[in-house]
C-alpha cells in the first residue's frame, strides 16, 4: 500500500501459526497509522466468519458520518419547507366557492369532515409528521412562544367540545379553520429553523403579490379567473382570494412584511406598488386607507441605516414629499381608470350604513341569548327579516351571538394576547403591518369566518422576527437563557 501503513491485530484469540485462520472467534483489523505527508485514509476491518470467506468492511471517519449526516438533515429540512409551503398555500388560495365544487364546505348539509379546508387537514398533518420524524428543538424566545401558542391551543381545543355539546357544531368549523389551524401553522414554523422561516415568509409575500396581480388584472379586464358567485353592482376582482375584501385586507398587510424582506430595495419598493395598486383595485375603501396610512408610518417611523439622525430626518422628508406628490397624481389615474369608483359617494353609503345597522340585531334577541349565545341559523334568520340584511359583517356581533358574551370576552382576551406574544421582538414594520391587518379585518367578517387571514398574518410574524441572542451564543437582554426539546 503506497503511502499506508497497517499492522495486524487480533480481534479474538490469536492463532499460533502464522497463517490465518478462517470462522469465529478470529477477526482481524488494520489499524492505520499516522505517517508524515500521507493523507489520512478509513480504517480498514476484515473478519474472517465463514470458512474460505473473507469478508472486508470500510469504516467511514467522524468526519464523513458527520457530513452524511448534515447532508440528510438538509434533505430533510428542504423537504418540509416544501410541504410547509404546499400546505400554507393550499389553505390560502383555495377558496371556499372551489371547495364547494367538491364537498359542502360552506353550504348548507353535509358532514362535519367537509366543513373543515383541504389545507386545514395538510397543515395537521405536517406537523403530525414534523413532530414525530424530527427532534424539535427550541431555544430563548421560542420556548416562550411555544407555551404561548400551546395554551392559546387547548383554550381553543375546550371551545370546540363546548359548541357541540350546546348545539352549535356549525360554528366551530371557523374555530378550526381559522384559529386552531393558525397555532398548528405557529408550531410548524417554530419547529423549523430561522432561514425557513423566513423563507416560508418570502413564499407567502410573494403569493400576496401575485395575487394583487391578477387582481389588477381582473379590474381592467372585468373578468375573474376564479368562482365568485356573488352579483355586485359594481365590479371587483377578487385575486387569490375568495372575496374582494379579502384581497384588499391581504394587500395591505403584506406591504408591512415587504419592507422586512432582504430583497433589494428596487424590488421592494416594485412590490409594495403592485400592493397598493391591487388594494386599490379590490375596491376595499377601508383597506385603502389603512395602506396610505401605512406607507406613511413606514416612510416615517422605520429607521434608516448607515444615516445619522441628521441626515435620516433629511432624507426622510425628501422621500416622503416624493412620496405625496406620486402619490396624488398615482390616484388622480387610479380615477381615471375608475378603479376607485367607490370612492365616488364618499365611505357613508349604503356598505357603511349595513355595518352600522347590523348592531340593532340586539333589539331582537333576549337577554339569555346575549349571555348564553343563540343558534347561527336563527341569528342569520333575524338579521335577514328584520334588517333586511343578507350577511353578517360584524365580527363583535357574530362572537357575542354564538359564544354568549362572557367567552366571547374571553375568546378575544385569549386572542389579543396571543397576538401580543407573537408581536414581542418583531421589528416596527410588523408591528404597523399587524395593526393595519386587524383594523381591516375589523371592518369585515375575516374574524369571525372561515378565513386564512389570521394564519397568514401569525406566519408573517413568525417568518420575520427579530434574530434571537441564541445565534450570537447569548441570551436576550433581560431575558433568561432557556431550551427545550
Amino acid at each position: 500500500m503506497s503511502g499506508f501503513s497497517a499492522k495486524l491485530t487480533c480481534g479474538g484469540p490469536c492463532p499460533a501459526s502464522p497463517l490465518l485462520r478462517s470462522g469465529y472467534p478470529y477477526s482481524f483489523t488494520f489499524v492505520q497509522e499516522n505517517v508524515p505527508g500521507v493523507r489520512s485514509s478509513p480504517a480498514i476491518s476484515i473478519a474472517s466468519r465463514n470458512a474460505g470467506r473473507i469478508i472486508v468492511s470500510v469504516t467511514p471517519t467522524e468526519q464523513q458520518f458527520v457530513t452524511a449526516q448534515a447532508s440528510r438533515q438538509d434533505a430533510l429540512t428542504l423537504l418540509f419547507f416544501l410541504l410547509a409551503a404546499f400546505a400554507f398555500l393550499l389553505r390560502s388560495t383555495i377558496s371556499p366557492q372551489l371547495m364547494n365544487m367538491v364537498m359542502s364546505y360552506s353550504t348548507e348539509g353535509g358532514s362535519f369532515p367537509e366543513k373543515l379546508h383541504i389545507g386545514t387537514y395538510a397543515i395537521f398533518l405536517l406537523l403530525v409528521v414534523i413532530a414525530t420524524t424530527r427532534p424539535i428543538r427550541l431555544e430563548g424566545d421560542e420556548v416562550r412562544l411555544f407555551k404561548a401558542t400551546l395554551l392559546y391551543s387547548l383554550l381553543l381545543l375546550w371551545l370546540v367540545p363546548y359548541l357541540f355539546v350546546i348545539g352549535r357544531a356549525g360554528s366551530a368549523g371557523f374555530i378550526i379553520d381559522s384559529y386552531l389551524v393558525s397555532c398548528a401553522a405557529a408550531m410548524i414554523m417554530l419547529a423549523l429553523g430561522d432561514h425557513v422561516r423566513r423563507a416560508l415568509g418570502n413564499v407567502i409575500v410573494g403569493m400576496i403579490v401575485l395575487s394583487a396581480i391578477i387582481g389588477t388584472i381582473e379590474a381592467v379586464t372585468q373578468h375573474r379567473f376564479l368562482p365568485y358567485p356573488l352579483v355586485e353592482l359594481d365590479f371587483r376582482p377578487i385575486g387569490l382570494s375568495a372575496h374582494p375584501l379579502a384581497l384588499g385586507a391581504l394587500c395591505t398587510t403584506a406591504i408591512g412584511f415587504v419592507a422586512l424582506t432582504r430583497w433589494r430595495i428596487w424590488v421592494c419598493a416594485l412590490c409594495i406598488f403592485i400592493l397598493f395598486i391591487g388594494t386599490a383595485a379590490s375596491g376595499a375603501r377601508t383597506a385603502l386607507l389603512l395602506a396610505c396610512g401605512e406607507i406613511l408610518f413606514l416612510l416615517v417611523f422605520l429607521p434608516w441605516p448607515d444615516l445619522s439622525p441628521r441626515h435620516q430626518r433629511q432624507a426622510k422628508l425628501l422621500v416622503l414629499m416624493l412620496t405625496l406628490a406620486g402619490g396624488a397624481i398615482l390616484i388622480a389615474i387610479l380615477f381615471s381608470a375608475g378603479l376607485l369608483n367607490r370612492f365616488s359617494n364618499t365611505l357613508f353609503d349604503q356598505n357603511y350604513d349595513a355595518r352600522v345597522k347590523i348592531y340593532d340585531v340586539f333589539k331582537f334577541v333576549e337577554w339569555r341569548d346575549i349571555l348564553l349565545g343563540m343558534n347561527p341559523n336563527e341569528l342569520l334568520k333575524i338579521v335577514n327579516e328584520k334588517l333586511n340584511l343578507p350577511f353578517i359583517e360584524s365580527t363583535p356581533v357574530v362572537l357575542t351571538l354564538l359564544f354568549g358574551l362572557p367567552i366571547a370576552l374571553l375568546f378575544a382576551f385569549a386572542f389579543f394576547r396571543f397576538l401580543f406574544k407573537l408581536l414581542r421582538n418583531t421589528p416596527r414594520a410588523a408591528h404597523i403591518a399587524a395593526a393595519a391587518s386587524i383594523l381591516a379585518a375589523l371592518s369585515n367578517n375575516a374574524l369571525s369566518s372561515k378565513a386564512p387571514d389570521i394564519m397568514l398574518l401569525v406566519i408573517l410574524l413568525l417568518a420575520y422576527r427579530k434574530p434571537d441572542g441564541r445565534q450570537t451564543g447569548t441570551p436576550l437582554q433581560g431575558q433568561p437563557a432557556s431550551t427545550a426539546t
